[in-house]
């Protein structure tokens, strides 16, 4: 009884451990995921319509809220400043 009241602690640390790490990869899973698909969004959503991408940012703003992130949660950079929403211009979403 005495060893297992001293290996107890240990194994409780261990599990938890284990949970939470599991928990974290879950998230990181979850987030690379969002990126995908938005990024993906992004990508099929390309014609130009103004300086700000409202259409790309609608198409990004609807597949993030579809993989449960909120508007104020990403942001959706043009890196070509000349044509941002310019077939073969690049964007960056950032979680």
């Amino acid at each position: 009884m005495v060893e297992f009241a001293l290996v107890l602690p240990l194994l409780v640390l261990l599990t938890i451990a284990g949970v939470e790490f599991g928990l974290v990869v879950k998230d990181w899973i979850n987030v690379t995921n969002s990126a995908r698909v938005a990024g993906r969004a992004a990508a099929a959503a390309r014609f130009s319509d103004g300086p700000n991408c409202t259409g790309v940012r609608a198409a990004v703003d609807t597949a993030m809220t579809a993989q449960g992130f909120s508007s104020s949660d990403w942001t959706l950079t043009a890196l070509d400043p000349r044509s941002p929403c310019a077939p073969g211009s690049d964007v960056r979403v950032t979680l």
